[in-house]
């Protein structure tokens, strides 16, 4: 998957998530967490949502300090199956 389409499904899940936020506003790079864009809690809601659009099965070591840090870092990390060179 390209990046654009994985950053967009990223954004789709997040609007799931937290539908009180506009997500198509914020930057790919904006802090998700730290902004209060989503909560710890909400984390785990959005780890399944992308599990399911995915397709994949997320796996542990996948699940790196950060990787929930940016819809970029998300998207790279969950859709395109790179290793995060952030985390």
């Amino acid at each position: 998957m390209n990046k654009t389409a994985a950053e967009k499904l990223v954004r789709e899940c997040l609007q799931r998530v937290n539908p009180s936020q506009d997500f198509t506003s914020i930057s790919n790079a904006t802090p998700l967490l730290e902004n209060r864009l989503i909560t710890s809690f909400q984390v785990l809601d959005l780890l399944l949502l992308l599990e399911q659009s995915s397709g994949n099965r997320i796996t542990i070591e996948q699940l790196m300090p950060g990787c929930f840090k940016t819809i970029a870092i998300i998207a790279n990390t969950f859709y395109t199956l790179e290793a995060c060179d952030v985390c």
